[in-house]
């Protein structure tokens, strides 16, 4: 008899002895011995059962261990074939969380074509669109040699997808970054490239690399904005510090652009740490933070200001802000005043 029916058996037969030793006491004519007997039966076969039961899970998991040191590819298909198991007793009540386990079994298989297809299927049945899902989804397609141009365009939406949800997020931004790269387009990338710097998601030699890379696009383009804004169209903002107490000193002031109705990454934005107030900048197609037409060419956008005393980009934090709808058309300067109404 196998392990595998051995078990059921010891187990069935010591809980089958067991129910018979109440009705052996109840019988008068019955020996106290018999029930003596058969109460030691019923734990050496439940006893057993126990033992075997947990012999043969260890030995189980002593040889998926084994087979992960030796042939870490079939410890992960052989993973990935009980997550199988699992998805297809479960039918459509599956979580999408395990079909993103799958996935991650498979990838780590080398299988990488079903884990593009698990992680797909994480992404239809999650209810909202969960950024870690989005971001695998693309990583598979992005590292497969074969993709198609329809793969990789699928692969560019899921970063966009996980970059409206989370506009911080690393690896989305790694991405988003690579591919812009990949396209050329150096000024595209530098905003996504720095939050991958500030997240330290690379260490070591990767980061320094990046950081590098990231002062030579910042000063290439600083080169090229000085040879062409001069005649370029220009947005001018004075902002004003808050009208209640001492301005505000140190920090960093942000003043950026964008959409009424779009998501919540700005199209252009400029930095000015320590500013002196009242502050004048000019915002200028240079300062886009990504391709696409000109500033000027919108009906509408927000010009909004803040000033964040840790430096930190993301608005709502920790310092005074202000915004005001403008047509980029007409409008081409402002005032803004920090924390009330716009200046008399």
């Amino acid at each position: 008899m196998t392990t595998t029916l051995l078990l059921p058996v010891l187990i069935i037969a010591g809980a089958v002895a067991l129910g018979l030793i109440p009705i052996l006491l109840r019988r008068r004519a019955a020996p106290a011995r018999v029930a003596g007997v058969s109460a030691a039966i019923a734990l050496i076969a439940a006893g057993f059962g126990g033992l075997a039961y947990l012999a043969s899970d260890n030995r189980d998991t002593a040889k998926r261990v084994a087979l992960y040191e030796s042939n870490p590819h079939a410890a992960m298909r052989s993973f990935a074939g009980d997550l199988r198991e699992r998805i297809r007793s479960q039918g459509e009540s599956a979580q999408a969380e395990l079909h993103f386990r799958l996935g991650r079994a498979l990838s780590a298989a080398g299988d990488r074509q079903d884990a593009i297809a698990a992680y797909a299927e994480a992404n239809r049945r999650s209810k909202d669109d969960d950024p870690g899902f989005l971001v695998a989804e693309a990583e598979a397609r992005l590292n497969d040699s074969q993709r198609s141009v329809d793969s990789h365009r699928i692969a560019e939406r899921r970063i966009e997808q996980a970059l409206t949800v989370a506009p911080r997020h690393p690896a989305a931004n790694f991405y988003a970054g690579a591919l812009a790269l990949g396209e050329g387009n150096e000024v595209e990338a530098l905003p996504h490239l720095r939050i991958v710097l500030d997240s330290g998601l690379l260490e070591g030699g990767a980061r320094e690399r990046l950081a590098q890379r990231i002062e030579s696009i910042a000063a290439s383009r600083d080169e090229s904005a000085s040879d062409t804004d001069e005649d370029a169209p220009s947005l001018r903002v004075t902002v004003h510090p808050p009208e209640d107490g001492a301005p505000p000193e140190g920090g960093t002031l942000f003043v950026f652009l964008r959409r009424p109705d779009g998501p919540p990454m700005p199209l252009a934005a400029r930095r000015l740490n320590a500013p002196q107030w009242p502050v004048t900048v000019q915002l200028r197609d240079s300062d886009r933070l990504s391709g696409g037409p000109s500033l000027f060419s919108y009906e509408a956008l927000v010009v909004a200001a803040r000033w964040s005393a840790s430096g930190d980009a993301l608005s709502g934090r920790d310092g005074p802000q202000a915004q005001q709808n403008i047509d980029p058309g007409s409008d081409r300067a402002l005032e803004l005043r920090l924390g009330g109404r716009a200046p008399d």
